[in-house]
C-alpha cells in the first residue's frame, strides 16, 4: 500500500485499490486534489490495472485506465464487479493462511507469517512454493 500512496502523490492521481478478498475499496492519494482516478485489483500479493474498452475491440492500445472524476462511480461498480467474479473463483492469495512448503527442507507451513520466521530461523531457507 505504502508505494501506492508514493505513487498517487507522484503523478497526481488517486488509486482506488479493490482487495479480491474482501471486495473492500483501498484509498491512495488524495481524492480532492485529484481529477483522474485509476482503479486497481488487489489479489493479495499483485496489483492489476482496471481497464475497460470505450469500442468492442481487442487493441489494447484503445483501453482507458485512468479515469475523470464524473466516470469514478461508473467505473468504481465495473472493477467491484470483476474483483467478485474473481472473489467468487477464488482468484485471491489468503497470505494469512495459504499453505507453503519450504523447498530447502520440505517443511509443512502455513501463512506469511509462518515462512518468515521459518526463514530467519533457518538460513538459507529462503525458497517456497505454494500448495
Amino acid at each position: 500500500y505504502v508505494e501506492l500512496v508514493i505513487l498517487a502523490d507522484y503523478l497526481g492521481i488517486e488509486f482506488v485499490a479493490i482487495d479480491v478478498q474482501s471486495l473492500q475499496p483501498l484509498s491512495a492519494g488524495n481524492p480532492e486534489e485529484s481529477e483522474n482516478i485509476a482503479f486497481l485489483l488487489f489479489d493479495g500479493i499483485h496489483y492489476d490495472a482496471f481497464a475497460r474498452s470505450p469500442v468492442d475491440s481487442t487493441d489494447e492500445s484503445q483501453d482507458q485506465t485512468v479515469f475523470s472524476r464524473d466516470e469514478r462511480g461508473d467505473a468504481l461498480k465495473q472493477c467491484v464487479a470483476i474483483a467478485a467474479s474473481k472473489n467468487k473463483h477464488r482468484q485471491f492469495t489468503d497470505v494469512k493462511r495459504f499453505k507453503l512448503r519450504c523447498l530447502t527442507c520440505d517443511k509443512g507451513l502455513k501463512g506469511q507469517e509462518e515462512a518468515v520466521s521459518h526463514a530467519n530461523s533457518n538460513p538459507g531457507h529462503i525458497n517456497f512454493g505454494e500448495y
